[in-house]
């Protein structure tokens, strides 16, 4: 009886221990799937906020992956405890077995001790109800086990969609790396954009400053162009005083006196007299024609009307040659040249302002003007060996002969271009349509 009571209570105090390492094991099982939701909910969040936490991220599910199994080592092991529970729940059965046969044998062999019998047997029952308890414990186990295997599964379901997150998550963050990719390539194009905007305002504001500069320019050459209207005028006024009027006064006072001669009736009238004092009237009317002539000339040339401006340029360069002892050349290589009337004058008005430039500042001995045929274009280039002139330099501010030539040029739709150096001369390019 004592063997017997001494082997229900280790069986007893063994079956309360199994009951704690459950519950040990259930309390486990549920705080590491409390820490598992928590982990799982900071990758979550550490996946929406951060993007470089993603290979934390992968390093964390590596981590639940060794846990699961873990927790697969840990179910299989558990499994071989309750077979090893149910293998000693039949040795149980088996002593169960035996002690009945014993005391059954206790029972025949002590007939005077009944009352312990009795005991014996409510004590057995009391066992038996135990055992019956430790099989619904089992069974509850089994259960606990099963959904234990089942949250496994869900686990390794999550895993797997937590796995697919993360594999849409890098898919999205590569697709966020061609975005920023695309995004740098369009802020080097607005930076572009940007700088020939800048290249735009300030070609924009040097151009306001140079029409600013033209208005002006155009402006005092306006109120320039009047002075010298005056000033032509009264050179005009001046010319017919001094040569002309001189001519025409001393004619009139020479038929003067003339007439008062022959009118005399007493005095003898010789011929020759006669034909001298002709020949002197037709002198002086000689001269007054070619100072009638020199002023028209001076208004509108009149070679370049009765011979074009070739010949009227050929003319200019040789009276030009005589008057200032400056050596010069013309070369014409158009043939039969046509023009209007129009770009004839302006032609032949730059070539005087050029030729009147190069006496005033340039103290040259050689002038070379070449007229061509190039591209459609009617070029006329004057040149010169004189002392030259810084063209960065903006000039003087009365400097009119060349805004008269600019405007010239303009309207004509042609253009001028003025080159020259220091020292080397200066060279006058025109070009018009042809």
């Amino acid at each position: 009886m004592y063997i017997h009571d001494k082997n229900n209570d280790q069986l007893i105090k063994e079956l309360h221990q199994l009951r704690h390492e459950n519950n040990l094991l259930n309390a486990s099982k549920i705080r590491f799937a409390a820490e598992l939701a928590f982990v799982n909910n900071e990758l979550v969040f550490q996946n929406k906020e951060k993007e470089k936490r993603t290979a934390e991220l992968v390093i964390a599910n590596n981590e639940l992956l060794y846990q699961n199994k873990e927790k697969e080592k840990r179910a299989a092991e558990l499994a071989i405890a309750n077979n090893e529970l149910v293998f000693q729940n039949n040795e149980k059965e088996k002593r169960t077995a035996e002690l009945v046969i014993a005391n059954n044998e206790l029972v025949f062999q002590n007939k005077e001790k009944e009352k312990r019998a009795d005991e014996l047997v409510i004590a057995n029952n009391e066992l038996a109800f135990q055992n019956e308890e430790k099989e619904k414990r089992a069974a509850e186990l089994v259960i606990a086990n099963k959904e234990l295997i089942f949250q496994n599964k869900e686990k390794e379901k999550r895993a797997a969609e937590l796995v697919i997150a993360n594999n849409k998550l890098a898919f999205q963050n590569g697709e966020k790396e061609k975005l920023a990719a695309k995004l740098v390539i369009a802020n080097n194009e607005l930076v572009y954009q940007n700088k020939e905007i800048d290249k735009d305002i300030t070609i924009i504001k040097q151009a306001e400053v140079e029409l600013n500069e033209s208005k002006e320019q155009l402006s005092n050459f306006a109120s320039n162009l009047q002075i010298v209207r005056e000033e032509e005028r009264a050179n005009l006024a001046r010319e017919i005083h001094d040569s002309l009027a001189q001519f025409l006064v001393a004619l009139n006072m020479d038929m003067g006196m003339y007439k008062k001669k022959i009118s005399k009736a007493n005095v003898a009238v010789n011929l020759e007299d006669v034909i001298s004092e002709i020949e002197q009237l037709m002198i002086q009317v000689d001269n007054a024609n070619k100072s009638a002539r020199s002023i028209m000339n001076g208004l509108r040339p009149e070679q370049l009307e009765v011979l074009g401006f070739v010949e009227a340029a050929e003319v200019h360069l040789s009276n030009f040659e005589q008057t200032h002892h400056i050596n010069c050349s013309f070369k014409n290589t158009v043939l039969d040249l046509k023009i209007l009337p129009d770009q004839a004058m302006a032609l032949f008005r730059i070539l005087q302002e050029s030729l009147n430039n190069i006496i005033k500042h340039a103290t040259a001995s050689r002038v070379k003007v070449q007229l061509t045929n190039v591209a459609e274009k009617l070029v006329m280039v004057i040149s010169d060996n004189g002392v030259g002139f810084d063209i960065n330099h903006k000039g003087r501010p009365d400097s009119y002969g060349l805004i008269g030539m600019k405007e010239r040029v303009k309207l004509l739709g042609g253009n001028l271009d003025i080159t020259s150096r220091l020292g080397k001369g200066t060279m006058v390019k025109v070009e018009i349509d042809y």
